[in-house]
């Protein structure tokens, strides 16, 4: 769904902080070189197309002075230690057991938990 037409500063930063983020992981993992957004109005009508490079896409969330929102390499290190994690962990564990890994706000930990049974089914849950 395309982000709101980047008028209001709130928009524009919830652009800077979460959408142009995931839109630069996402490219950046599948090797997308450049990202075109729709900015819609409130009723969902599109009225600006903007490309976006992203290969320095997150320039864009370096401006006035302030911290970034985000950095790619720091957002690089964290998903590979999470996937060190998750695989030193799954090795140290039976290889015939269920897992979901579950991510727990109040207490900014991810959880990795062993499902009883062996039945399918995909249910988070828990």
């Amino acid at each position: 769904r395309p982000p709101p037409c980047r008028c209001a500063c709130g928009a524009q930063e919830s652009f800077q902080r979460h959408k142009l983020f995931k839109y630069w992981l996402q490219s950046f993992l599948a090797g997308v070189p450049t990202v075109l957004v729709g900015f819609r109005d409130e009723r969902g009508t599109v009225h600006e197309l903007k490309s976006f490079e992203t290969s320095t896409m997150h320039r864009l969330v370096r401006g006035a002075g302030r911290e970034p929102y985000w950095e790619p390499a720091a957002c690089i290190n964290f998903g590979k230690g999470v996937l060190e994690w998750l695989l030193a962990s799954l090795a140290a564990n039976p290889a015939a057991a269920h897992y979901v890994m579950r991510y727990e706000p109040r207490q900014s930990a991810i959880l990795l938990l062993q499902r009883d049974g062996g039945g399918g089914g995909g249910g988070g849950g828990g």
